[in-house]
């Protein structure tokens, strides 16, 4: 999946990785632990996980799972800022999500983030 957010790479990377930010776009309480190895939780537990790599401005790697997944099952996710002009271009690649469960997660991804951001912060 791609989008394209009005704003740059580092005011997007910051989006994702500010507990602050996260709870203003989700609405919900999130814990947002932000180093490799540290864990989050947001949507009210709907969406948990750990970041497995982070790029400042570049790139956020995760390990990433819906609270109904099962309990072993993360998806691989990486999302990929490329900065073009006045806006960035963000790539989402994901591996890993259950058969079942892919157009639920795509339509996740779009609502509860994409639109989120864009809707509460005008990006």
């Amino acid at each position: 999946m791609k989008e394209t957010f009005q704003t740059s790479a580092a005011e997007l990377y910051t989006t994702f990785l500010s507990q602050e930010l996260v709870q203003v776009f989700t609405r919900s309480a999130a814990v947002v632990d932000v180093r490799c190895g540290g864990r989050f939780q947001m949507l009210d537990g709907s969406v948990s996980g750990e970041f497995t790599e982070l790029v400042p401005e570049r790139s956020i790697q995760m390990r990433w799972r819906f609270r109904t997944w099962p309990s072993d099952s993360y998806a691989a996710v990486c999302l990929e800022l490329q900065p073009r002009g006045d806006e960035t271009e963000l790539r989402i690649s994901c591996s890993g999500v259950p058969a079942a469960e892919e157009d639920v997660t795509r339509e996740g991804w779009r609502r509860f983030y994409f639109q989120a951001i864009k809707q509460t912060f005008g990006y």
